[in-house]
């Protein structure tokens, strides 16, 4: 089962959501505040897990600046309340959990892609 760090965009009630599911998901929010995307990333290479964002900075930093990860998973998910992000998001991490590690993740409400490293 893969292993999460929420960014500090990610509700709170989505993280618990995520757990509640078995999931073991560690939040920025709630370890390292206010730290740099760079560093989040870091971190995320540290406890080897893939990030879940809302965040397109990191999408930058992946795309332009080939900053290393062990993957991120941003969601884009505008016009959607709290609890249909938090089960959009959980459904994507069900179905495809295995593809999540060392890829580019983007989660729409309709579709999710995934970009190999």
């Amino acid at each position: 089962m893969i292993q999460i760090l929420a960014d500090e965009n990610v509700k709170g009630r989505v993280i618990r959501l995520v757990r509640s599911e078995g999931y073991t998901v560690t939040s920025i929010q709630e370890t390292q505040g206010g730290v740099a995307n760079e560093k989040v990333l870091e971190t995320a290479v540290s406890l080897a897990t893939v990030l879940l964002t809302g965040d397109s900075n990191f999408g930058k930093l992946h795309f332009q600046k080939g900053h290393i990860h062990s993957g991120i998973v941003f969601y884009r998910l505008p016009k959607t309340t709290t609890e249909e992000k938090g089960q959009i998001i959980l459904k994507a991490i069900r179905e495809y959990s295995d593809q999540l590690v060392n890829a580019f993740t983007v989660i729409s409400a309709k579709k999710v892609r995934i970009r190999k490293l």
